[in-house]
């Protein structure tokens, strides 16, 4: 399922974050050394000071098909590698173009634009809705066991076998 992840450095962008998970009914985890109003599907999780403790905490429970929104392209680029999109605060998606020496002046600590931002946001949600609709893993009734289950060789349940398989 498509989750949010909003940083620590980028808190700029909470109200647009909010009112997206609250348009599309996805969950946010917030990772923050700071108290923010929180509603049903947002979830804060206190971190101390320490940068490195929010970005293993993300990095520890980001998922493929999540958004991470974050002014660390450190953290971006794990996030990447862990099959998840990642966001700057300007709404910016982080990618292997972005990261390296300019990448501070990429990623805006604060989004010049909220309403720019919130665009951006939504279309990064429904292009990855669209890009995750179907499920992963392999198909119903497939067996790492012995390779005992599902193939294209397999007879169906009726009997028949799969058209166009020989």
């Amino acid at each position: 399922m498509l989750d949010l992840y909003l940083e620590l450095d980028a808190h700029g962008v909470y109200p647009q974050v909010v009112r997206a998970a609250q348009r599309h009914l996805l969950d946010v985890f917030i990772v923050s050394n700071d108290y923010l109003p929180t509603e049903r599907n947002i979830h804060l999780i206190a971190v101390e000071d320490d940068q490195t403790n929010a970005e293993a905490w993300v990095l520890a429970n980001i998922g493929r098909g999540d958004i991470c929104v974050t002014a660390n392209s450190g953290l971006a680029v794990n996030c990447i590698l862990r099959g998840a999109l990642a966001l700057s605060p300007s709404g910016r998606q982080w990618g292997a173009d972005t990261v390296g020496d300019d990448a501070k002046a990429f990623a805006e600590p604060r989004a010049a634009n909220a309403e720019l931002f919130a665009r951006r946001l939504e279309k990064a949600i429904t292009t990855t809705r669209g890009t995750s609709a179907r499920p992963f893993g392999p198909p119903p009734g497939f067996s790492r066991a012995g390779f005992g289950g599902w193939s294209p060789r397999s007879p169906r349940r009726d009997g028949a076998r799969l058209s166009g398989v020989s």
